[in-house]
């Protein structure tokens, strides 16, 4: 973020929260409360990573050429992991047990 525009005519693109809040907040507006959360993709990919290839190398079943696929493997399910906070948090029609999601 370079606070250049992407469309000529539209001005700055706004700070992020943390950054007001680190700089001070020199404007003196509330800051929002309701800004989403965000959890890093690759923190939950490598718990996945540090869980999946132990038990590969334990059975002697890991090969480098199968290292892009566990990689594959643990960022699709923190994806999934993500998809699933977000429909329980915010909901999308269907009945959703937010116990079963861990954010409960």
């Amino acid at each position: 973020m370079s606070g250049v525009a992407t469309v000529p005519g539209r001005g700055r693109k706004p700070k992020p929260q943390e950054t007001k809040k680190t700089l001070g907040n020199k404007g003196k507006r509330p800051l929002k409360t309701n800004v989403p959360e965000y959890i890093s993709v690759m923190d939950h990919a490598a718990m996945m990573w540090r869980s999946i290839i132990p038990e590969l190398l334990k059975n002697k079943v890991f090969r480098i050429t199968d290292m892009h696929n566990v990689e594959a493997f643990c960022i699709a399910d923190c994806k999934k992991c993500r998809g699933n906070h977000f429909i329980c948090k915010w909901g999308s029609g269907w009945k959703c047990n937010p116990y079963k999601c861990g954010i409960g």
